[in-house]
């Protein structure tokens, strides 16, 4: 299974890499738009993979980084207010490559770069549920996230084998809801087994009582998500331990940061170097 780190460089590298030798220590202007937080722990094991392998380049690289904070404000709130904000940043600057990490930053990137960076290679990584149609714009590679939901409700399974029921915990947020698009592909296969609803609209308060009242042939799916609640940020470990703690009924989860936080799991996603799923697309137009 290949790290996501090196797969994301790989087609980082071959945005950078000219049809001709260049002089050993060029500089390369590299923009990241990360569309989270820092001290979000999942975009910044991306982040601390994307910087091991860049210390090792040829080039000097001078990487500006961006947050979009799309854990903590709506995207549809602050997208008017962010691309103001780039327009004015980026006006002089010049970019060899755009590089995005997770779903908001790519749909961003991708409905704004003929504003900000025309003609700009784009990477991706840590998208959910890619379609075709977010690939028109061409001239772009990336690493697709995918979480293997099969083995990890087969290992539930044999596990478990008196589960008859599985219940998604998370939010509406774009990767919340792609996410869950991926969960429901797949929840076909396991209809004679396993009946699946999803809390996604329900508040920290509502999913722990709801959580109480849960038979024993039930089991969770948690999906990372963010919580407000009186004007305070808590973090998806946080709502993690904070649902474990009114829990009767095992946790699963698909991402390895939130192991250690009331969650078991079998096939995890790593920002840093990928354990499950995650495949290699090379959409770069020539």
């Amino acid at each position: 299974m290949k790290s996501v780190r090196f797969a994301f460089i790989l087609g980082l590298l071959a945005c950078l890499l000219p049809c001709m030798a260049h002089a050993e220590g060029e500089k390369k202007n590299v923009l990241y738009l990360n569309s989270y937080h820092h001290g979000y722990r999942w975009s910044d094991s991306i982040l601390e993979g994307v910087r091991s392998v860049l210390d090792e380049s040829e080039y000097k690289i001078d990487l500006q980084i961006e947050y979009m904070d799309a854990k903590k404000f709506n995207y549809e709130d602050v997208t008017g207010m962010l691309l103001r904000l780039y327009k004015e940043k980026f006006a002089e600057k010049r970019f060899d490559v755009v590089m995005v990490s997770d779903n908001d930053a790519f749909t961003f990137a991708s409905q704004y770069r003929d504003i900000l960076f025309p003609g700009v290679p784009l990477v991706f990584c840590g998208v959910n549920a890619l379609k075709d149609y977010m690939l028109t714009g061409g001239n772009l590679t990336g690493v697709v996230e995918n979480f293997d939901m099969r083995l990890t409700l087969d290992v539930a399974l044999k596990l478990h084998p008196d589960k008859r029921r599985m219940v998604v915990v998370g939010d509406e947020s774009t990767a919340g809801l792609a996410i869950k698009r991926q969960i429901e592909a797949v929840v076909p296969l396991y209809k004679d087994r396993l009946e699946v609803e999803y809390w996604t609209h329900f508040s920290l308060g509502m999913v722990q009582e709801r959580i109480e009242d849960l038979p024993p042939d039930a089991f969770l799916f948690f999906i990372p998500y963010y919580q407000t609640v009186d004007g305070k940020s808590y973090t998806a470990e946080e709502v993690m331990e904070s649902i474990s703690q009114h829990s009767r009924v095992p946790i699963y989860t698909a991402w390895e940061f939130l192991l250690g936080h009331g969650a078991v799991g079998e096939w995890l996603l790593s920002g840093f170097s990928a354990w499950a799923g995650c495949c290699v697309h090379d959409f770069a137009s020539p």
